[in-house]
C-alpha cells in the first residue's frame, strides 16, 4: 500500500492549487488598490502632485519636517508638473470631481484594514474634489477641452457634481459671462436648495458685467427675483463646502 494514499495526494495538490490561486487573487486586489492612478510625470501619478499641490504640509512627520520647509516649492512643482502633464490629465481630472463617498478600492481596503496608511493612497470623496478643483484651477485655459463634458456634468442628478463642474468652468474661462449666465438660470430652478443660494451669489458678480435691460431679456430676474433690486440681500457666493470653499482648504 502507498503512504501516503494516492487519493490523499490528488487532495492535497488540489488544496495547494486553491490556495496558490486565492494567493494570486489577493495579490492582484491589493496591486490594485496600490497601483497609483496615471497619467504619470516624473515618475509621480497626477494624483500625488495634486495631492502635494492641495496639501503641502502631507509628508510633514516631525518637527525637523517643518524646520526644514519648502512647501511653497512643494506647491510650485506640482504646479509645474500639472501643466506638464496638460490635458492628458483631464481623464483623470473629471473623475475627481465625480468623486462621491465610497468607492470600490475604499470598500476593499476598509475591512483589510488598509486606510491606516493614511489618504496618501485611499483620499476621501472630499480629497479628491479638491484635487480635481486644484487641477483645473492651475491648467484654466488649458482644460478648454474638458468644456463639453464639465458643461454635461452641470446637469448631473448630484447636486454636488452640478455645482463643482460649474467651478471648473468658472476656473477654465472666468471672464466668460455670456457662456455662463445660461447654465446659471438652470441653477435659478435647481432642486438642490443650497444650489440656487450660491447660483445667485455668482450671478449677482455677473450682473455687474450687464445692463438693467440685458439681464432682464436673458432672464437672469425670472430665475432670481431677489436680484431684481439693487439692494437685494445675496449670500456672497461661497464655492461648494465639498471642495473647502472650492479652494480655501
Amino acid at each position: 500500500m502507498h503512504y501516503p494514499h494516492p487519493i490523499e495526494l490528488a487532495a492535497r495538490r488540489r488544496r495547494m492549487t486553491f490556495v496558490g490561486a486565492g494567493s494570486a487573487l489577493v495579490a492582484v486586489v491589493i496591486a490594485y488598490m496600490l497601483w497609483p492612478t496615471g497619467p504619470f510625470y516624473h515618475w509621480h501619478s497626477l494624483d500625488a502632485w495634486l495631492q502635494d499641490y492641495i496639501n503641502p504640509f502631507r509628508h510633514v512627520t516631525s518637527i525637523q519636517d517643518m524646520r526644514l520647509g519648502g512647501f511653497q516649492e512643494r506647491m510650485e512643482n506640482s504646479r509645474k508638473a500639472v501643466r506638464a502633464i496638460g490635458t492628458n490629465g483631464i481623464p483623470r481630472l473629471l473623475q475627481l470631481l465625480q468623486a462621491k463617498g465610497s468607492t470600490a478600492k475604499d470598500a476593499i481596503a476598509s475591512p483589510l484594514g488598509l486606510r491606516r496608511f493614511g489618504s496618501d493612497l485611499f483620499p476621501s470623496a472630499w480629497e479628491k474634489n479638491a484635487m480635481a478643483a486644484a487641477g483645473f484651477m492651475i491648467l484654466q485655459k488649458d482644460a478648454m477641452p474638458a468644456e463639453p463634458a464639465l458643461t454635461s456634468l452641470t446637469k448631473d442628478n448630484d447636486a454636488g457634481v452640478r455645482l463643482r463642474a460649474f467651478h471648473a468652468l468658472l476656473f477654465i474661462e472666468p471672464a466668460n459671462y455670456q457662456k455662463f449666465v445660461p447654465l446659471l438660470l438652470a441653477f435659478g430652478h435647481d432642486p438642490d436648495p443650497d444650489n440656487r443660494r450660491r447660483a445667485a451669489g455668482e450671478m449677482r458678480m455677473f450682473l455687474a458685467s450687464m445692463t438693467p435691460e440685458e439681464a432682464e431679456k436673458t432672464g437672469v430676474f425670472d430665475a432670481f427675483p431677489e436680484l431684481r433690486h439693487p439692494d437685494a440681500t445675496v449670500q456672497p457666493a461661497a464655492l461648494d463646502p465639498n471642495l473647502g470653499d472650492f479652494y480655501n482648504f
